[in-house]
């Protein structure tokens, strides 16, 4: 690991506050708490004043973690297993040309995916692109079961997209062949949000996962037809 990656994480925020006495914690790739412990495993809080001398401890912590392995691709697995969840999918695009097989691009795609509550937060185009890599193989990415399921469905499907908020993206990846799960995601804020019906071919699909029970469709947002936003009760 180049010390460029760790450059990245040191320019990451960490607070957002109505003033320097009652900050307000957002999150940071190596913490997202304001509790920590020091060298000496005193327990003590992140501060205006110490922030960056706590970042350069959890820093050292990480590589301490990750130079003890050999390879490049167990190297990227450990860095990524202690970066917090909201940030695995930019850090994994950042390595992404760094992992050297097949095997081990798609499951760590496939766990950080279906992982990470947001993954579009990355940006759509730059998503995409993680699934059009060459890296990229169905077959690995899938189970024994989701591949089947996927090999199983009609040229043309009906999916169902469940939003909430303004600036939520309409033309996402992430879509469902269950609508009432999608119906869940548009009211899962106890805000009744948006619910929309689009058709996708199969080639522009590019896996299907059930792995957290949402029968997920994963496709290319750019090839999505006939989108509606349909009521629901």
């Amino acid at each position: 690991m180049n010390e460029e990656i760790y450059d990245l994480i040191r320019g990451f925020e960490y607070f957002k506050c109505i003033n320097k006495e009652i900050p307000f914690i957002l999150s940071h790739p190596l913490f997202s708490s304001s509790a920590y412990m020091d060298e000496d495993n005193n327990l003590k809080n992140v501060t205006y004043e110490n922030f960056n001398e706590v970042v350069e401890l959890h820093i050292k912590r990480l590589k301490d973690i990750v130079e003890n392995e050999k390879r490049i691709g167990d190297k990227i697995v450990k860095f990524l297993i202690h970066i917090n969840k909201p940030y695995r999918l930019e850090f994994f695009n950042l390595l992404k040309e760094k992992i050297e097989t097949k095997t081990t691009y798609n499951e760590l795609l496939y766990w950080i995916w279906c992982d990470t509550e947001f993954p579009h937060q990355i940006g759509i185009n730059k998503a995409v692109l993680l699934f059009k890599n060459s890296k990229f193989d169905i077959k690995l990415f899938s189970d024994k079961e989701d591949f089947e399921f996927y090999n199983n469905l009609n040229e043309k499907i009906i999916i169902y997209r469940g939003l909430q908020g303004k600036d939520a993206k309409i033309r996402g990846l992430s879509w469902s062949l269950n609508k009432e799960k999608a119906i869940w995601f548009a009211n899962r804020f106890k805000q009744k949000g948006n619910l929309y019906q689009a058709e996708i071919n199969k080639r522009d699909i590019y896996a299907y996962t059930n792995s957290m029970g949402e029968e997920e469709i994963i496709i290319n947002p750019r090839y999505l037809k006939n989108i509606q936003l349909i009521s629901y009760d």
